[in-house]
């Protein structure tokens, strides 16, 4: 689950990068998050980046199983350029 989760900064920066090309007009992205993972794999934080506008629509604290603390949903749109 760590590796898969906490795999470098890699996986994200390329999802972002690409995953304009692919959403039809108007299209966005829904993201889940554990904040646990950092700055480095919040969708927050990276989106911005590649010019993403980012809104969380979804906050809650799992307080069981393997994964514990915050927990986030971000929507995930292109800006208009």
């Amino acid at each position: 689950i760590s590796k898969s989760m906490l795999g470098g900064e890699r996986l994200i920066q390329r999802f972002l990068a690409e995953a304009s090309t692919y959403l039809q007009q108007n299209g966005i992205i829904i993201m889940p998050s554990f904040h646990l993972a950092g700055e480095t794999n919040n969708p927050l934080v990276q989106g911005q980046k590649h010019g993403y506008d980012i809104n969380e629509v979804f906050r809650t604290t799992i307080g069981d199983g393997l994964q514990r603390g915050e927990f986030s949903i971000y929507k995930l749109k292109k800006k208009e350029e």
